[in-house]
């Protein structure tokens, strides 16, 4: 079945941008200049300025528990924005975000956080985000579908 070019198009995009953040993940322990792997200190590296943790961002995931944006520091992470009445981008963004997962080895997917962060707080409720947990098949486990106010998603955006 042809699609349209704009959804071709949309879903080339949503593609690339997931092979992009895969190729920029951290790939597990650094080698040292001693030679020896050494797990890399990201929760205790300084952040630059300009980094999504300095953000003071409260977020409240699929099943109502709130928590700081900065939380999820440590670890990679993958993070991105979309509506749970989305019914086509939204839906290829978390297919795009599996597929690189599963091109992780395991224990690289098992530090792998992945939070999707409502562009609509007044309609994306904590209901509206576990339902679309629900029907995506979503591993709350490591997946956080979160919402914030008004003010914190231009933030957020920006």
């Amino acid at each position: 079945m042809n699609q349209p070019p704009s959804t071709t198009l949309s879903r080339r995009r949503v593609l690339a941008t997931a092979a992009a953040l895969a190729l920029a993940m951290p790939r597990g322990p650094a080698l040292a200049h001693d030679g020896h792997e050494h797990p890399l200190p990201l929760a205790d590296a300084a952040l630059p300025g300009r980094s999504v943790y300095q953000l003071p961002i409260a977020l409240t995931d699929q099943d109502g528990r709130s928590f700081p944006l900065a939380q999820r520091r440590g670890n990679p992470m993958l993070l991105s924005m979309f509506y749970t009445s989305c019914q086509s981008v939204c839906p290829m963004l978390m297919e795009a975000i599996r597929a690189t997962e599963h091109q992780l080895a395991p224990a690289e997917r098992a530090r792998l956080n992945v939070v999707l962060v409502s562009l609509d707080p007044e309609h994306d409720t904590v209901a509206a985000l576990r339902a679309a947990a629900d029907a995506h098949g979503i591993d709350t486990q490591r997946w956080a579908l979160a919402r914030t106010d008004a003010a914190a998603v231009r933030k957020l955006a920006a």
